[in-house]
């Protein structure tokens, strides 16, 4: 008995071990990260820009108020001031710590006599600030030491940005970082759904004025309030994001970082402030909270316009019972034109063809078309969506189940949004696993499905799978997207075979038309066919997948490198949204 306990006592430090050096692999990376890039600047950066960081305060921790004003302190760059305002602090400790750091010179510290929220005070700091530019600090947060210095690098590098963002991550009470988010280059499907830029945001002090500061009555979501303000009118290209930790976000009992259950009234200003930017852009719809997350999705209404549809399904729906179940699950849609591509060949000479038209008489019109010698199948893609008389199609590559109603409302509904491209849905197997939700440049073997692998009632990464939000490129197993738009940027290449890279391909040309793509997870479709032998997917990685990925690098060059909404800072051997603690 002895000897086994000794054996389960060296297994267990054997084990514990494995996981110290793993945890301090990845905490390596990506401290390590900014360290190394900051240590490449040979030359100091010129401090001709001033900074002004707005902290309110109310009856904070003592010990955690002096190590945030300490981080100020001990900022690199050196042209900053503070503009602190007490919003009537009724603890002794707290106005103890305050009085240790008013006789700074760069410190302004004003005082509330009552408490007025947090957004009164932050407009006071602004009222109190000299900068071009101001960054936000909550009362018992942190910045990493480099934080103002890599915002200078960023305005230096991006002369025209008003609007800037960094990663960050939590600390705790005992300073123990943890939870990084790297999160995506400016990505405003994701920013209606939560408010990721978060911290650190620093804001050119011209565009804040003109936009009126924070808004009172909506505190605990004042900032969310203001960058969905912003966005309408700041362009779009003047919101950069700095993809490195620069800010930690005190995670303690009771604070925002640790739980949002304790502030229902910071949740309930949020939606009002997404709802008001929903009716200021004349989206029709409502704003709901999505289950199991404290986030939100705008869904919206149906215009009567789109009610009429394109539905261009290929040979893999033979089997016209399942397509005819797809169909009858559809609702609010008047008028249904299926596109039946039949292959060359001796399926032509099938019932088949004659099957599926016999089963979908009465609800559904169909067209069949007949593929040509020697067409390609992109080529044949692309002949029949010319051909279509709806205003949208959706691009059935493969056989998907819905498993609500609504699934073809809701996609159809935000392809009519204003600049947007192609919308997908959840796409997953049928034992629940992710087949992908988005496709990921740059992972391995070169472009990936988001998520693959994910359970499909999870989360996801920051809870992308739950919501809406945009990514480089969608899946044409099943998409939809404006026929006009899809001409425009000139359909499939015909000079790939369908799969993930002609995907890519399509959704790049169209992106450089100025449209972004989205994924709406509130769609989940089951996908019965990942798999085909007319297209070329990944993994597995093969002859023709090496040959086209060469073909597509040859015209895309450094794009397929980096995927504005995958960090850098996230494993790249596969599009999972995991630390990569062995890349360095």
């Amino acid at each position: 008995m002895t000897a086994l306990a000794e054996i389960l006592t060296r297994a267990g430090r054997s084990l514990r071990a494995a996981n110290y050096s793993l945890q301090k692999k990845i905490e390596g990376y990506y401290y390590g990260f900014l360290r190394d890039r900051v240590s490449e600047r040979k030359s100091p950066v010129p401090e001709t820009l001033k900074f002004s960081i707005l902290i309110p305060v109310y009856n904070t921790e003592p010990k955690f108020l002096r190590k945030c004003l300490q981080s100020v302190l001990r900022q690199t760059y050196r042209n900053w001031e503070v503009c602190l305002v007490d919003d009537g602090s009724s603890s002794p400790r707290t106005l103890a710590v305050l009085k240790e750091f008013e006789a700074l010179q760069k410190f302004s510290i004003a005082r509330h006599e009552t408490n007025l929220h947090i957004a009164a005070s932050t407009n006071k700091a602004f009222a109190m600030s000299t900068g071009d530019w101001v960054i936000l600090l909550d009362h018992d947060d942190t910045l990493h030491p480099q934080a103002v210095e890599e915002v200078a690098v960023g305005i230096r590098r991006w002369p025209n940005a008003d609007i800037i963002y960094s990663d960050e991550d939590k600390i705790n009470k005992y300073d123990w970082r943890f939870d990084p988010y790297f999160k995506p280059d400016f990505s405003p499907e994701l920013l209606r759904s939560q408010n990721y830029f978060n911290h650190l945001t620093a804001y050119r002090s011209k565009v804040v004025r003109e936009a009126g500061g924070w808004r009172s009555g909506l505190d605990g979501s004042q900032d969310y309030d203001l960058n969905l303000r912003l966005t309408e009118v700041v362009p779009w290209l003047n919101i950069k994001h700095i993809p490195k930790v620069l800010y930690h976000w005190r995670a303690t009992a009771g604070s925002t970082a640790s739980s949002i259950d304790g502030k229902t009234y910071a949740v309930a200003a949020a939606m009002r402030a997404l709802d008001e930017h929903r009716a200021r852009l004349a989206i029709s719809g409502r704003v709901e909270m999505v289950s199991g997350t404290s986030f939100f999705r705008i869904t919206r209404d149906i215009k009567r316009e789109v009610r009429a549809i394109s539905l261009l399904v290929g040979s893999e729906w033979f089997d016209a019972t399942r397509l005819g179940q797809t169909l009858s699950t559809l609702s609010g849609l008047r008028n249904i034109e299926v596109m039946a591509l039949i292959p060359c060949g001796a399926a032509c000479q099938t019932d088949a063809a004659k099957e599926i038209k016999r089963s979908l008489e009465g609800s559904a019109r169909v067209r069949l078309f007949f593929q040509r010698p020697g067409e390609v199948d992109a080529a044949c893609w692309n002949r029949v969506a010319a051909e279509c008389t709806s205003r949208y199609l959706c691009i059935l590559g493969g056989v998907v189940e819905s498993e609500s109603p609504d699934w073809l409302i809701r996609l159809v509904s935000m392809a009519g949004d204003r600049g947007v491209g192609c919308v997908a849905p959840k796409l997953v197997l049928p034992d629940r696993i992710v087949h992908s939700a988005g496709i990921v440049l740059g992972a391995w073997p070169g472009a990936n499905f988001a998520h693959a692998g994910y359970r499909s009632n999870v989360g996801g990464y920051f809870g992308r799978l739950r919501l809406t939000h945009n990514v480089s490129a969608t899946s044409s197993l099943c998409m939809v997207v404006s026929r006009a738009k899809f001409l425009d940027a000139g359909g499939f290449n015909e000079a790939m075979r369908m799969g993930i890279l002609n995907d890519a391909d399509t959704s790049l040309r169209m992106s450089g038309l100025g449209l972004r793509h989205v994924i709406d997870p509130s769609v989940q479709m089951i996908c019965h066919t990942p798999n085909s032998a007319t297209r070329v997917e990944c993994p597995p990685k093969n002859d023709v997948f090496c040959e086209q990925y060469e073909f597509l690098r040859s015209r895309w060059g450094g794009k397929l490198d980096a995927d504005p909404f995958y960090s850098r800072n996230l494993s790249h051997r596969a599009a999972n949204f995991l630390i990569d603690a062995l890349r360095r």
